[in-house]
């Protein structure tokens, strides 16, 4: 801590940090995790990171215990703890922060001596609460795309849902979905045109000739959206699930026009065949 770059880098991070000293007390603390703790200096220089005036709580809201804390399985077992997930009670603030902490053990040149362990707090209430957002809407969706508990029902007509009646193009369909789900959050960014408005014409369609309803579509959106979220960041996930919302309404309306232009007698007719033949 005595150089002056490193001491301007240490008190600048984006992160908190600590550092614990050999006796398992913190020796070093920056202002942001007095800031994401709600702790002063006097109540964290001297103390172990377990704080009765901060408990921390698990993602059930259950008492983190104290023998579970990254910061006390580094010092004690000698091994590195990463991405733990614990919440701060901040109650001036009326809701929970939520924090990704790791610790990290720190050695003597000889690899045997514990020198300390340096532990890292990470503020994710903001991807949480999105990904939480995420969750419930999704949910939501998913409720809408269930079977409705009616006297008669699809299934009791012995009509299938598109998953069920044809596996193969749903997966198809939800490829196909899930690649112009991706094309519309890209278009986002860059100028590039996709047509993307004709291409869901054309899922409508393909559901349209299976007789697919409104539940279909949202299932296959559901699909395309739980495929393009794998392993990608909150945000990406976020302008997904945005993105995705206003194509399924768009893909429902299509379908509807489909269903309407079929019962009208108004829909494309194919193309005669030339000089009369049949």
């Amino acid at each position: 801590m005595e150089d002056n770059s490193f001491q301007i880098l240490f008190e600048n991070l984006p992160l908190g940090v600590v550092f614990l000293g050999p006796a398992g007390t913190v020796v070093a603390a920056n202002p942001r995790v007095l800031d994401i703790l709600g702790l002063s200096k006097e109540q964290i220089l001297g103390h172990t990171t377990y704080n009765p005036a901060r408990p921390l709580v698990r993602v059930d809201g259950s008492n983190y215990p104290q023998e579970e804390y990254p910061s006390v399985i580094a010092y004690t077992t000698g091994k590195p703890v990463e991405g733990a997930i614990m919440g701060v009670l901040r109650p001036e603030r009326a809701i929970s922060s939520w924090l990704s902490v790791s610790a990290i053990p720190l050695f003597a040149e000889d690899g045997q001596v514990l020198r300390g362990v340096l532990v890292t707090y990470l503020d994710i209430t903001e991807q949480r609460e999105a990904m939480e957002s995420c969750e419930r809407e999704m949910h939501s969706l998913e409720q809408m795309s269930a079977p409705v508990p009616a006297g008669v029902t699809a299934a009791s007509l012995g009509i299938k849902g598109l998953r069920e009646a044809s596996a193969e193009l749903f997966a198809d369909l939800t490829e196909r979905f899930a690649d112009l789900l991706a094309k519309a959050v890209e278009m986002l960014a860059i100028k590039v045109d996709y047509n993307i408005q004709a291409k869901i014409g054309e899922i409508s369609e393909a559901l349209g000739s299976m007789r697919a309803g409104p539940r279909d579509a949202t299932e296959i959106f559901l699909a395309a959206l739980q495929k393009n979220c794998m392993g990608v960041s909150t945000e990406k996930c976020r302008a997904y699930r945005e993105e995705g919302r206003i194509m399924l309404i768009e893909l429902i309306g299509k379908l509807a026009v489909y269903y309407r232009n079929h019962c009208m007698g108004t829909a494309p007719q194919a193309a005669k065949p030339a000089n009369g033949e049949k």
